[in-house]
């Protein structure tokens, strides 16, 4: 069983210690070889990810970027789904000295081709889609292959910025920049965060698991899905799509511990909860609404009963 505090805590400390940069960073999530950091389905099973194999494939696609691009210091375009490829790919432009642009697909493409322009952008790699913007457009495939026959040179130096837009609900455009200082500020808010809620990486058969829910080019879910939790040296497990069936199915067969969402998804949660019991009879309505009041009195007076005994009371509506 691992000891997440304790790899928070050296996790931290080493953060401190350094000058902040995403380089550094990066070295601190990858510093255990054998760690599974990734897990998804597939047709044969499980598929699960080291951090020295997700490394090896980040060392592969930085020096075919770099042998496609051939310049520094500029900004490319990531475009792609959530996928353990995202977060190869995301390391992988930042090492071969470049900056990665997280591409919001739920933005129109021309309010990213804007967005492309004005960050000097002129080459967009893709993740399993196809994509056309007024700039080179690169397949993650092809670059895979490349990377076997080529090697990033010594002394590129490592990327340490990126870009995110906003959610554009407006469509005007707001980009905002972000640099290994800034995530590592968020990353120091753990020590406090675990002392206060300890249960915040509470861990089920020994393990800490992320549903990697939360899209990674919005900034909630990169900071705090991705960064702060593989601080935490938790593992991420991915969907391969987001139908209530296939989610229910990945989250009970890969044991997943923990999911971040935005409280839109909460507030549809309890919505078809009260919605089904106001479905029911009247005395399973009464039992409902005095179990959930009992609940909330436990929890506020002793959290760790409180929450055996909910689980307990309400178990139906837990497994339903």
């Amino acid at each position: 069983m691992k000891n997440y505090n304790k790899i928070v805590r050296e996790n931290c400390k080493r953060l401190q210690e350094s000058n902040k940069t995403l380089e550094d960073m990066y070295r601190i999530i990858f510093r255990f070889p054998d760690h599974i950091m990734a897990e998804k389905s597939s047709l044969t099973g499980e598929d699960e990810f080291t951090c020295e194999e997700i490394q090896s494939s980040v060392d592969k696609i930085a020096a075919a970027i770099h042998a496609k691009v051939k310049t520094t210091n500029k900004y490319i375009g990531l475009c792609g789904e959530n996928s353990v490829e995202w977060i190869i790919l995301f390391w992988a432009i930042l090492k071969s000295g470049n900056h990665p642009y997280l591409m919001n697909l739920r933005q129109p493409d021309s309010f990213t081709s804007h967005v492309l322009e004005t960050l000097g952008a002129d080459t967009v790699i893709c993740i399993h889609m196809q994509k056309n913007f007024d700039c080179t457009c690169l397949q993650y495939e092809d670059l895979e292959f490349l990377g076997e026959e080529v090697v990033l040179p010594e002394g590129i130096p490592f990327g340490n910025e990126l870009a995110i837009t906003t959610s554009g609900t407006s469509l005007k455009e707001k980009i905002c920049v972000y640099t290994g200082e800034n995530f590592a500020n968020q990353v120091f808010n753990t020590k406090e965060i675990v002392e206060k809620q300890p249960e915040i990486i509470s861990q089920y058969k020994g393990k800490i698991k992320q549903l990697m829910f939360l899209p990674l080019y919005h900034i909630f879910g990169l900071a705090a899905v991705y960064f702060w939790f593989s601080f935490a040296g938790g593992t991420m497990v991915f969907i391969s799509d987001y139908t209530p069936r296939v989610i229910l199915s990945t989250i009970k067969q890969h044991e997943v511990t923990h999911i971040f969402a935005v409280p839109l998804l909460w507030h549809a949660i309890e919505k078809n909860i009260l919605r089904e019991i106001a479905a029911r009879d009247e005395k399973t309505q009464n039992k409902f609404h005095k179990a959930l009041e009992i609940s909330k009195k436990m929890q506020s007076i002793c959290p760790k009963l409180g929450k055996k005994v909910a689980q307990v009371m309400l178990k139906e509506v837990r497994m339903n």
